[in-house]
């Protein structure tokens, strides 16, 4: 029998985590893996954002991770008491929060040299990446950027010919791991693999939510009401923008006179902008007066402020189509669910995305851009009843998006060792080797050492 002593320990990680909650969520799934194959996780937050955790207590006993929790820095233009995008009206403060977490820098790499089981590595998100990087070269330990995002819009994002600090940062990377799955990323996937050292660069989405190991039906009474027999296949709409993206009264005005102009039946989740008290009245955020009360007395459709189960939604063969904003995570899970998605991209990756599924690969439609862009009603109503009608048009748009959406599936498939799946055990694999006694590998500075003068190379293949 081996000398268990010489056994090398299970290599600890330190998470870093963008606090939006499409960046969260897909993180909370990686971690869940990592624990489940004996890697020891801490993660670094602030106060108001260890809620968010709860999925991952649920599913592993206490002890099973730590968590670094210190006070949100007292960042000037940040809102009072914020510490997650939800909680600021916009996108736009997003470089408050790299600038507040780059603060908190100091603080954990303190926290790294007194510990006595430090992390080998530093899990960043790819926006934290340029300080994280930083101090992960001046401590001696490995830097893994985690990209919510796909590998191409990753490229988009930081900029053309890779100039900014943290495509930079992100470039220097020991390993870089995406939120996407092969079939869909290749060709940009392996970009990143010419041009990382090593080519440690791992695709091992879609990272769905952890809703989905509940185990046994969800029950919710947007579910109860999708289960009523009277809802044919593919003849509800979804509506839902996500967690950052707050409408104009116009705006919800003309979502709401294309729902009922269309036909359609319709669960809407709605969000309230910030500062409104009253999750009630839907006439102060645009909506026609006894509009959803009528809709609700015609079993024609739910609007609710509440939270929803979205992909158990997307997932139930009375939802046909799905209008959202096009994040990443929301088009992943409206590709699982086999819906038509009518893509209105707004910010961020949204553009892309939408340019990818409805412009290239035809999986999705295009119906409205922009953040204060305001559509027109009747052209989105008959869009929606499109979306919902066997005869509609999208029949093909339809079979893509189930097709794509197989291939997502499989990649995640445990059972037959998905390429996702393999992904991250390779991952796990190099991890584990950086505690192993016959690990010989330079070290993040030496690397870095090697890079500086070196120009980045730019030249990502398009799809």
């Amino acid at each position: 029998m081996a000398d268990s002593g010489n056994r090398a320990p299970p290599p600890h990680i330190l998470i870093i985590t963008f606090p939006a909650i499409g960046h969260i969520f897909p993180q909370l799934r990686l971690a869940h893996q990592f624990l489940t194959a004996g890697v020891t996780l801490t993660f670094m937050l602030t106060p108001k954002n260890l809620k968010f955790l709860q999925p991952l207590q649920r599913l592993h006993p206490p002890g099973k991770f730590q968590t670094l929790v210190l006070p949100f820095p007292d960042i000037p233009g940040m809102p009072p008491g914020a510490e997650n995008l939800i909680e600021v009206p916009g996108l736009h403060f997003a470089p408050l929060f790299i600038q507040a977490y780059a603060e908190l820098c100091g603080p954990v790499g303190e926290w790294i040299e007194s510990h006595p089981d430090p992390p080998v590595a530093i899990m960043s998100d790819v926006f934290f990446s340029e300080a994280t990087q930083r101090l992960a070269v001046r401590l001696g330990i490995k830097f893994v950027g985690f990209s919510p995002v796909n590998a191409h819009s990753l490229y988009c994002c930081w900029g053309e010919g890779g100039e900014s600090g943290i495509c930079r940062a992100n470039m220097r990377s020991w390993a870089l791991v995406f939120n996407t799955f092969e079939g869909l990323d290749d060709l940009n996937v392996e970009f990143y693999k010419e041009r990382i050292d090593g080519g440690r660069v791992y695709a091992v989405g879609p990272l769905l939510s952890l809703e989905s190991h509940t185990s046994g039906p969800i029950k919710h009474e947007v579910i109860e009401w999708l289960n009523d027999s009277s809802h044919s296949d593919n003849s509800v709409v979804y509506v839902g923008f996500g967690t950052q993206v707050n409408f104009s009264p116009w705006q919800v005005k003309a979502i709401a006179d294309a729902l009922d102009a269309s036909g359609c039946k319709f669960i809407w989740a709605v969000k309230v902008p910030l500062g409104q008290n009253d999750h009630t009245d839907l006439t102060a955020i645009g909506f026609p007066e006894g509009l959803a009360e009528r809709m609700a007395e015609e079993k024609r459709g739910i609007v609710t402020t509440e939270w929803v189960p979205q992909r158990a939604i997307l997932n139930h063969p009375a939802v046909g189509a799905y209008l959202t904003h096009s994040g990443w995570n929301s088009v992943v899970e409206g590709l699982i669910g086999g819906v038509v998605m009518l893509l209105w991209p707004m910010q961020a990756d949204h553009h892309d995305n939408a340019k990818r599924l409805a412009d290239e690969l035809n999986v999705a439609v295009r119906v409205c851009a922009g953040l204060e862009a305001v559509p027109d009603s009747a052209q989105l109503a008959k869009a929606l009843a499109d979306a919902t009608s066997a005869d509609g048009g999208y029949a093909e748009v339809r079979k893509g998006a189930v097709e794509l959406g197989k291939k997502a599936l499989s990649a995640i498939d445990e059972e037959n060792a998905g390429s996702s799946i393999r992904s991250v055990e390779e991952f796990v694999k190099q991890v584990k080797a950086l505690r192993s006694p016959e690990f010989d590998d330079t070290t993040t500075a030496s690397i870095m050492s090697k890079r500086e003068g070196l120009e980045f190379e730019s030249g990502l293949e398009s799809y």
